[in-house]
């Protein structure tokens, strides 16, 4: 009789165990689509305000006058697009920089978010010979000089996002740089660039918008992943490398090289939950856009669960939305598990 008491409780206590991993399972992987998908949305935002911004612009300096049936882009007034700039930069927190490079001549304008916290625009103007470049300062709806330097041969249009969005027939973006216009000093970004071109399909401009992913690391700040659980932003370079771009703790993503800052490797990160993540990650198929990978892992001497997810949107970088959280906070405590035993066997 013993006995079979004995082998009841066992069996009754193995079912038990099973049905709470899988129970566990469950609701960790439904947090971390809840988490997954309130990220996406953010960054999802983020990136098509910047890409209707740049279409914007470019829609501004395609003049309306049609001479030949050609648009003369070239016959834009840069101190008063410069204006427009400035004002775009100073109601939008988030963007770094906003150019317009011409194709046929190399002029441009550029505003730009200052280190002390004020707009800066910046014109190049004259022949590539015979270069020079302006910097002002908006004073209302003018520009005051505020000085001129000679440049002969500078160029914008030897600028990678010239190039990039040159090369595109609609809307690109960059890979993750540095974007160092910002009055917290540098941080991650990733610029997007809209072509502009006249009515026989020939390039006459480039606008490029600046954003920072700064807003990102501070909407993750405000996620709530179980009790200790995060979410991070991932990029996957070219190379075959990752890199973290967005972290609750952003001060944590970017390291001292000389007399320049850039971001850190992981293995500077030195953050094992994201290392033994990563690791995971690299051991799977290539994400496709929209779907969700859920690993489990162990670190910090436990076992962890996380998901990752590539952001779904077009001609983006390779962005990929991290989560993960202490696979333990899903299940009950030891006591939890010896009440159920206890009152399912009597």
């Amino acid at each position: 009789m013993t006995g079979l008491l004995l082998l009841t409780v066992g069996l009754f206590g193995s079912y038990t165990y099973s049905r709470l991993n899988q129970s566990a399972d469950e609701m960790s992987l439904r947090v971390l689509k809840q988490t997954s998908s309130l990220v996406e949305q953010r960054v999802q935002a983020l990136l098509q305000k910047a890409e209707s911004q740049s279409r914007l612009l470019a829609a501004t300096v395609r003049p309306s006058v049609n001479v030949g049936g050609l648009e003369l882009v070239d016959t834009v007034n840069l101190p008063v697009l410069g204006t427009q700039l400035a004002e775009l930069v100073r109601d939008n927190q988030e963007i770094g920089a906003v150019q317009v490079v011409l194709a046929d001549s190399g002029r441009s304008v550029q505003a730009s978010q200052d280190v002390s916290g004020g707009i800066n625009v910046t014109i190049v103007d004259g022949p590539v010979a015979e270069r020079t470049l302006m910097r002002y300062r908006p004073f209302g709806d003018r520009l005051l000089l505020r000085e001129t330097l000679p440049s002969p041969g500078l160029d914008p249009r030897e600028e990678q996002s010239y190039r990039l969005g040159a090369n595109a027939a609609r809307t690109v973006w960059t890979g993750v740089t540095l974007l160092t216009e910002f009055p917290t000093g540098p941080t991650p970004g990733i610029t997007c660039a809209t072509p502009v071109l006249a009515g026989d399909g020939r390039l006459r401009a480039v606008v490029t918008v600046s954003l920072t992913l700064a807003d990102i690391s501070r909407f993750l700040n405000t996620i709530k992943v179980g009790e200790t659980g995060f979410a991070f932003l991932l990029e996957q370079t070219r190379d075959g490398g990752v890199r973290l771009v967005a972290d609750p703790q952003p001060q944590r993503l970017l390291v001292s090289d000389g007399d320049s800052r850039r971001l850190a490797t992981l293995e500077e990160l030195n953050d094992e939950v994201i290392s033994g993540m990563v690791g995971r990650l690299m051991m799977e198929p290539r994400l496709d856009e929209g779907d969700l990978l859920y690993v489990s892992f162990p670190a910090r001497g436990q076992d962890y669960v996380g998901s990752f997810q590539r952001v779904s949107a077009e001609r983006i970088p390779n962005l990929l939305l991290g989560a993960t959280v202490p696979r333990a906070e899903f299940l009950p405590s030891p006591e939890e598990i010896f009440f159920f035993l206890a009152t399912g066997a009597g």
